[in-house]
């Protein structure tokens, strides 16, 4: 899919305005609650978290966009690898905010268990499906996209948030465990974790991108030669 230039402009002003308006709401409910004592702004302004995500999200994520489209063929490719790169890098320090002391225990703790090869079998299959719709020529927002899905399902981890099945109202169930989530932050278990997801997910889209290209060359190679046969 070809990506305009004018759309990518208006959704990064878009992003930035959206920003800077849902972070001008918080700062007067919070002004409110600190002066008036009121719980109510600051539930408000705990809500309004999301959409300042989102926004901000937009403002960076068409934003980079833009600035790779102004760029040559040559910086475009080394700015591209180095978002791809540095963001999951980033926003990985998240999981290790917490964390008095790291260790190797901590860091590496669940990676070597054998269950660890269901959710990595999981990335690379939704990777490889997804790979198919990975822009060839901006290939780094798709990349950067992953990055922060995965973010958040480490983050639902993190927090110490699983779900089972209850069997009265045949529907699933989600808790919060509180320990777990106090044990996670104090070991940093997930910051590596969540980096091993991403280098699957990355090493997935990479194959299908260059497995998609060789096969499309292919295919101009043999029309080449049918047409050359028939003159």
């Amino acid at each position: 899919m070809e990506i305009n230039y004018k759309e990518q402009l208006y959704l990064t002003r878009f992003g930035g305005v959206g920003s800077a308006i849902v972070a001008s709401i918080m700062l007067v409910c919070y002004s409110i609650y600190k002066l008036f004592d009121l719980n109510i702004f600051i539930i408000i302004s705990a809500f309004l978290l999301i959409p300042l995500c989102v926004f901000i999200w937009r403002l960076m994520f068409h934003g980079l966009t833009i600035i790779a489209m102004n760029l040559t063929e040559e910086k475009n490719k080394s700015f591209q690898m180095a978002i791809s790169i540095l963001f999951p890098i980033l926003i990985s320090f998240y999981f290790i905010s917490k964390t008095p002391e790291i260790t190797f225990k901590g860091m590496t703790m669940g990676l070597l268990d054998i269950w660890i090869i269901l959710p990595i079998g999981i990335i690379i299959l939704v990777s490889w499906v997804f790979g198919e719709q990975v822009n060839k020529k901006y290939w780094f927002r798709s990349f950067i996209g992953s990055s922060l899905v995965l973010f958040f399902v480490c983050l639902y981890g993190y927090w110490g948030f699983y779900s089972i099945e209850d069997e009265l109202s045949e529907s699933s169930v989600t808790f919060q465990d509180k320990e777990e989530a106090a044990y996670a932050a104090k070991m940093g278990l997930y910051m590596l974790r969540y980096l091993v997801f991403v280098a699957v997910s990355y090493l997935a889209l990479l194959v299908r991108m260059k497995s998609d290209s060789i096969l499309l060359e292919n295919r101009q190679k043999r029309l080449r030669e049918i047409l050359k046969n028939r003159d």
